[in-house]
Parts: C-alpha cells; structure tokens; sequence
C-alpha cells in the first residue's frame, strides 16, 4: 500500500481548508463595518435622554397640559426648555431642536440652524396633545 499518496490527499484537504477559512476570516472583516464609539458621545447621548425624559415626566405648571414638554411645545415657549436643557448639559454642548408635527419636521431652537461639529447624538421624546402626536428632536454635539 502505498502511504505517500495518502498524505498528499491528507496535505490537499488540509491546505484547501486553510484557503477556506482564511477566505472566510477576510470577508468577514471587509463585510462587518466598524463603529468607533467614543465614551463620551455615550455620556452625550445618555444626558439627552435623560433631560429630554425628565421635563416630559415633569407635571405642568398650567392646566390643559400632562406634562412640561408638550406645554413647552404648544406654547412654543423655547427660552423656558432651553433653560432646563442648559441646567444639564455642560457649556460646551451644543444642540438644535427639531419638532415633528403630522411628519412635517421643523427647526424650532434656535432660529437657525447650527452646523453639528464632530460626532452628532439624537435623542427624541414623542408627546400627544388633543390627538396630535409632537416628536421634539434633541440633536447635540460637544465640542
């Protein structure tokens, strides 16, 4: 019997398998996009929604309203939502708010737009008032 044929079949199964999974092992790589996420911009994210979150649980201070948001919103009344925003967040946050009303998307803080600077975090919180649903937006930035 003869064994040389035997390790040159042994030596070709293993050598295509090799071939294989380094194939395999590249387009993995090329296929699966990398995301660099910054701590930071985790922190960023997380004082949005939390800020965004907490005036919406806050009670309104008039009748009419469930909650702080939507007053702030109906009322559009931004120099009082700034303000509990500015509480929060750093000096070196920057943000613009943007209002959804029956898909129609507009810029409501501040009068124009400001060009986001570096990575971008969104946060969003969706009221209703008299059957119409507000989504407010929060799109900051630190610099």
């Amino acid at each position: 019997m003869n064994n040389k044929a035997q390790f040159h079949v042994l030596e070709a199964v293993i050598a295509v398998s090799m071939i294989f999974l380094s194939l395999a092992f590249v387009s993995q790589q090329l296929s699966v996009p990398k995301s660099v996420v910054v701590p930071m911009d985790i922190r960023l994210k997380a004082m949005c929604d939390e800020a965004l979150y907490s005036i919406r649980l806050a009670p309104s201070d008039e009748d009419g309203y469930d909650n702080l948001l939507i007053q702030y919103v109906i009322e559009d009344d931004t120099a009082n939502l700034t303000a509990a925003l500015n509480e929060v967040f750093p000096p070196d946050v920057f943000y613009n708010i943007w209002v959804y009303v029956s898909g129609n998307r507009s810029l409501w803080y501040p009068e124009e737009m400001r060009n986001p600077i570096g990575s971008v975090v969104v946060s969003h919180q969706v009221v209703e008032y008299n059957g119409v649903f507000y989504d407010v937006e929060l799109e900051a930035w630190k610099l």
